[in-house]
């Protein structure tokens, strides 16, 4: 089975109700959840709301991914969620690859 996922705009918490609730519009969901999780760092507990738009993020299987950093260590938590359930499915580190440019040879 195919899993959708889908990236949260922004994915940064807002000021919100705790409620989830759904609005369709011209074949696109807008949905606000709610999330309880532990800091993957430090395990200090969080509760965000998230807004989530797009195709799909109703449907059955359907993923997303948000990042939020940790108010209390900063580390930033990359959650991945059902959007229509608000189930939270693994907390994990958000991993950033950086390059440094290799000097040129000439």
């Amino acid at each position: 089975m195919t899993k959708n996922l889908a990236w949260v705009a922004g994915s940064a918490p807002f000021a919100g109700s705790a409620g989830l609730s759904c609005e369709v519009q011209v074949s696109m969901t807008d949905l606000e959840v709610r999330l309880d999780f532990g800091c993957c760092l430090c395990g200090g507990l969080m509760t965000v709301t998230l807004r989530c738009a797009g195709d799909g993020l109703t449907e059955e299987g359907a993923l997303a991914l948000a990042s939020v950093p940790c108010p209390r260590c900063r580390q930033a938590n990359q959650v991945i969620f059902a959007p229509e359930s608000g189930a939270v499915i693994d907390v994990m580190r958000e991993v950033r690859i950086c390059r440094n440019p290799e000097p040129s040879l000439n």
